[in-house]
């Protein structure tokens, strides 16, 4: 379940359970990065997926 706050005093919220899927570390020439891939499985959206990657 997430919440944010929007303009003029509206708040938006959706809940959802999510299938996650954590890739290799990649070696980069200026650092190393792992992403994590997410689709939503069951929630109040038809479509929600995407990426997170985290650089160091």
């Amino acid at each position: 379940i997430g919440q944010q706050s929007l303009a003029f005093g509206f708040k938006f919220n959706a809940k959802g359970t999510m299938d996650c899927y954590e890739n290799d570390l990649e070696l980069l020439p200026f650092g190393r990065r792992r992403n994590i891939d997410f689709t939503m499985i069951e929630g109040d959206f038809q479509l929600f997926r995407g990426t997170w990657s985290m650089v160091q």
